[in-house]
């Protein structure tokens, strides 16, 4: 988690965990998940028994994630963002 986020800092992405307990969990033992985003984009999604253990596992699924998993729309902003640091 910290690697990615030292990475977005570097290269000026704005990046955020949202983390929400699992509606289908008990009270007693709730299952943790957590959503990346970097630059508003969801790029990887993660569960766990703690809200810790959700966001490294998000942040982790973003080194795993496969390009199938971002639709045109996000590939094109991506790219355009990719476009605008070039010039």
């Amino acid at each position: 988690k910290s690697r990615l986020i030292e990475w977005c800092q570097k290269n000026h992405y704005s990046i955020e965990f949202r983390t929400t307990t699992d509606g289908s969990s008990s009270m007693a033992r709730p299952i943790f998940v957590s959503t990346v985003y970097i630059d508003g984009i969801a790029v990887g999604h993660g569960s766990g028994d703690s809200k810790k253990q959700a966001e490294q596992r998000a942040a982790h699924s973003v080194s795993e994630a496969k390009p199938a998993s971002i639709d045109d729309e996000n590939s094109a902003k991506i790219l355009d963002r990719l476009d605008k640091m070039a010039n």
